[in-house]
C-alpha cells in the first residue's frame, strides 16, 4: 500500500505505535494501517482524525490531501512543514518582483503548455482518424498561438493566447468521448458531465502535489510569476499545475476507454454531476497508481527551477523609514 483513501462519512482514524487505526464501522475491529506502508492519504468524506495522528504523521513526511467536496473545491494539504532554506525563498521574491523576468518565464510556461497540448493531439490523431479534419486544424492553431506567445508583450495577452489554445485543444478533446458522456467541452463549479467531475477532481490533485513538493523544496507558493497573486491561492502552484494538465488529461481519458469508470458511476442534477460511491472506489485505486510517478516528475520540475534561482539576490538601494517617520 502507498495510498489510503478514506472515503466514508464519519470515519475515525487514530494512532497507536506508528500504526494507523482506521475505525470505519463502529461494530468493527479498527484497520490497523502501519505508517512505513503508506506515503499519501486522501480523505473525501467528512472525519474525525486525532490531534496526534495530524502530528505523527507530520512528522513521518506523510502527505493528506482533504478534498472537502465531492464537486472538487481545492484540496487542502496537511501536513507539510515550511522547508528551512528561508534563503530560497528569498531568491523567490526577488524573481516574482521582477516583471521583465516573469514575463519571460509565463511566455516559456504558455508555450510549454500549448505544446503539450499539440503532442498530446498528434497521439490523439493516430488513434482516431476519422476526426483527423478537426486535428490538422488544431495543429494549425497551436503552431499560430505558440508563436505568437513567443512574441506577447504582457501577462493579459498570454492569457487570452492560453485560453485560445484551450479552446482548440478541448474540441480535439471531446472527439474521445462517446455521447453518452455528455461531454462538450471544459466546464467546472459545478461541472455538468461525468468528464468534467474527473477532470477537476484531477487537476485538484495534481495541484495539491505541486503546492506539496513546491513547500519542500523551499519554495513559497503563494506567489506566482503567470497567475496573480490572490488570497489563498497558491499561485506558484497553479504555475506549476498548467505543465502537467496534460496528463491528467490522458488519465482521465485511459479510466473511460478502460471502462474503469462508466457513467452509471454518475449522478446528474440541475444543480451538476457528482461522482458516486463506486466510482469514486474505483477513480481513487487508479489515482494511487498513478500519484508516485507524478510526484516524481512534479519534484524533478521543482529541482529545475531551483536552479533558476539568483545565487545571491541583488538588494537594491531603497530609502528606509526611521523609527520617527513610522510613529
Amino acid at each position: 500500500m502507498h495510498t489510503l483513501w478514506v472515503d466514508k462519512k464519519s470515519t475515525r482514524i487514530d494512532i497507536e505505535s506508528k500504526h494507523l487505526l482506521v475505525y470505519a464501522d463502529t461494530d468493527q475491529p479498527p484497520r490497523n494501517v502501519p505508517l512505513s506502508a503508506i506515503n499519501y492519504v486522501i480523505v473525501s468524506a467528512n472525519i474525525l482524525i486525532s490531534s496526534r495522528c495530524i502530528a505523527t504523521l507530520a512528522g513521518e513526511g506523510i502527505m493528506v490531501l482533504v478534498i472537502p467536496s465531492r464537486r472538487g473545491e481545492p484540496a487542502i494539504i496537511a501536513p507539510v512543514g515550511t522547508h528551512g532554506n528561508a534563503e530560497r525563498r528569498l531568491q523567490q521574491y526577488y524573481r516574482v518582483i521582477d516583471e521583465d523576468w516573469c514575463l519571460s518565464a509565463a511566455k516559456q510556461l504558455v508555450r510549454f503548455k500549448v505544446y503539450s497540448q499539440y503532442r498530446a493531439t498528434r497521439r490523439l490523431d493516430k488513434r482516431y482518424p476519422e476526426n483527423r479534419l478537426i486535428f490538422r486544424s488544431a495543429f494549425t492553431g497551436f503552431e499560430s498561438l505558440s508563436g505568437k506567445a513567443k512574441s506577447a508583450t504582457s501577462i493579459e495577452q498570454l492569457r487570452g493566447l492560453e485560453g485560445a489554445a484551450a479552446k482548440i485543444y478541448f474540441q480535439v478533446y471531446q472527439c474521445c468521448f462517446g455521447a453518452s458522456w455528455n461531454f462538450t467541452g471544459r466546464n467546472r463549479r459545478p461541472p455538468k458531465d461525468p468528464v468534467n467531475v474527473m477532470l477537476s477532481l484531477t487537476y485538484t490533485v495534481i495541484c495539491s502535489l505541486c503546492e506539496a513538493e513546491l513547500i519542500a523544496g523551499g519554495f513559497d507558493p503563494g506567489l506566482g510569476f503567470y497567475h496573480q497573486t490572490s488570497y489563498g491561492r497558491p499561485s506558484l502552484a497553479c504555475d506549476l499545475t498548467e505543465l502537467f494538465r496534460a496528463m491528467g488529461d490522458r488519465f482521465v481519458l485511459s479510466l473511460v476507454k478502460s471502462e474503469e469508470i462508466r457513467t452509471v458511476h454518475f449522478t446528474q442534477t440541475e444543480s451538476g454531476c457528482t461522482m458516486g460511491k463506486a466510482g469514486r472506489s474505483h477513480y481513487y485505486t487508479a489515482l494511487a497508481a498513478e500519484i508516485p510517478a507524478w510526484r516524481r516528475l512534479i519534484r524533478k520540475t521543482v529541482v529545475r527551477w531551483i536552479n533558476t534561482l539568483p545565487a545571491q539576490p541583488q538588494r537594491q538601494e531603497t530609502a528606509h523609514a526611521t523609527l520617527s517617520d513610522l510613529l
